[in-house]
């Protein structure tokens, strides 16, 4: 340890990515609060300084994926630090997908709200396939509305979330359309009725706008989920 240095300790908690190991450091700071640390390479540079200002810092590089929720919740850490290089603020966040949703609908307006707030037509929802227990909708925003997120309502409250991103997800990774597009996951529990399913965008300045689902695809989501319709009226007939 170099002269004057307060850390007293540091150890490999995890070396399963052997250039990148999950480190936790201990210094003689005991007012100090704790802190967890999830950052790229350029994270590296910052840590000496952060290792020094808390009493105890466990840096978990983004090699470990996904974001370390399980490491939050064991060691309670009065600080987290999410540290990434600013091109990737364009691209999804390095965090779990149960995460990521939980935050972006933490605001999300009641269906009667974005129905009430509803500027016009901000985009539309083109694709959906079902999978794992999940229906995954994409589709773009109109050029016209800067969308920041896209949400998707079954019943009269937000189901999921998807911020907008730079390049469709609905075209083949080949194809880099410079529209703005948006890709939202829904558990597919319950969901048997297409028509109560509504899609809005929001705006950095709080409009709303909504996304109508294009016939095609309401085409497709009433045979895709024509079996959950079936198994829910047998479950009915039987009680």
């Amino acid at each position: 340890m170099k002269s004057g240095s307060r850390i007293v300790d540091r150890r490999i908690l995890d070396n399963k990515v052997p250039l990148r190991p999950i480190v936790e450091t201990t210094a003689n700071l005991n007012t100090a609060p704790t802190a967890l640390v999830y950052g790229d390479s350029f994270g590296e540079v910052m840590a000496p300084f952060l290792n020094e200002t808390f009493r105890r810092t466990i840096t978990i590089p983004t090699a470990h994926w996904p974001f370390p929720t399980e490491l939050i919740q064991a060691n309670k850490p009065d600080v987290v630090i999410l540290e990434m290089v600013e091109r990737s603020l364009t691209m999804r966040p390095p965090v779990s997908e149960t995460v990521e949703n939980e935050y972006l609908l933490r605001d999300a307006p009641s269906l009667d709200q974005a129905i009430a707030q509803a500027g016009g037509i901000g985009g539309y929802v083109a694709g959906a396939k079902e999978a794992g227990g999940k229906i995954e909708f994409v589709g773009w925003s109109a050029g016209h509305v800067p969308g920041r997120l896209a949400l998707a309502y079954y019943g009269n409250s937000a189901a999921g979330a998807g911020r907008m991103s730079l390049v469709r997800l609905d075209v083949a990774p080949a194809r880099q359309v410079q529209k703005l597009g948006f890709r939202i996951v829904i558990p597919s529990g319950g969901v048997t009725d297409p028509a109560r399913l509504r899609f809005f965008s929001t705006t950095a300045d709080g409009k709303v706008y909504e996304l109508p689902v294009t016939p095609t695809l309401r085409r497709h989501l009433e045979g895709m989920l024509a079996p959950s319709r079936a198994t829910s009226g047998t479950a009915d007939q039987r009680r």
